[in-house]
């Protein structure tokens, strides 16, 4: 199973529910956690892993169109996950 989480915080800056449960799925899922750039704090641009879990920051662009910021995190996302 392969999930991919487009998260609003960093893995290892605080715990959210959603990051308990994540750490709950059985070891054999691939999870993949995208989270924000955050000023001032550590951005992981290589992914790391933490268990199961492997996260990595994704810059978040607010002054693009949608149609083609939706393509940009796409391919991201297609890049980080091997396909």
């Amino acid at each position: 199973m392969r999930i991919v989480v487009c998260a609003e915080v960093q893995w290892r800056y605080l715990r959210t529910r959603k990051q308990q449960l994540l750490r709950r799925f059985p070891t054999d899922w691939r999870i993949l956690f995208l989270q924000p750039t955050v000023r001032g704090r550590r951005n992981d641009w290589w992914p790391r892993r933490d268990g199961n879990v492997t996260y990595v920051t994704v810059p978040v662009l607010k002054n693009v169109p949608q149609p083609a910021l939706r393509a940009m995190r796409l391919n991201i996302v297609d890049a980080l996950a091997g396909r």
